[in-house]
């Protein structure tokens, strides 16, 4: 179980939402549950599939249907991404935006809790997770600085040559030219 706080309900269901998309739509919330005082949250995450993406496996190689220590490590990332302020306290250790993620330890019979799972066997998911963590690191080191941007405007489409077959209305997001340089 992890205990989240200084967040909000719909902070943790979108970090939450972005790690299931590094896993496949693999990872759901087991327990989900918030203290009266609405910025305290106890946590634990799970997979759908056992044998999918996201995984831990137990000693004997069998798979369980928990969420592995890089599911947890994409997740707290995730968090500090959207709330730098967010505190985590996760196997007695307390991780914060600037320390303490991504810290392996001993889980018993001379193992870690990151070899506990297939995602090193899968290239491509650690491409992802490695992505996340960088993207984290930039984020929380000022180097990347997210603005908001007007919406583009959207329309709705009239043509039914614009519109794929079975579906009878669908909008469209209209984006302006692109430009590389002005011409004279």
């Amino acid at each position: 179980m992890v205990t989240i706080r200084n967040v909000t309900r719909r902070q943790i269901h979108d970090a939450i939402g972005a790690t299931a998309m590094v896993f496949s739509d693999n990872i759901a919330p087991n327990r989900f549950d918030t203290l009266p005082n609405g910025t305290t949250h106890y946590v634990t995450l799970k997979v759908v599939d056992s044998h999918g993406a996201g995984a831990r496996v137990g000693f004997t190689g069998r798979a369980m249907a928990h969420a592995c220590w890089h599911v947890y490590g994409v997740f707290f990332d995730e968090l500090f991404i959207i709330n730098r302020n967010a505190t985590v306290l996760a196997m007695g250790r307390r991780i914060t935006a600037y320390e303490g993620n991504w810290i392996d330890t001993p889980c018993g019979q001379r193992r870690m809790y990151s070899d506990m799972c297939r995602c090193e066997e899968n290239p491509d998911q650690m491409f992802d997770i490695r992505a996340t963590q960088r993207l984290a690191k930039a984020m929380l080191s000022d180097s990347i600085r997210v603005t908001e941007v007007e919406p583009a405007p959207i329309k709705k489409c009239t043509s039914r040559f614009d519109i794929p077959l079975g579906v009878e209305e669908q909008t469209m997001i209209e984006t302006p030219p692109v430009t590389f340089g002005e011409e004279e």
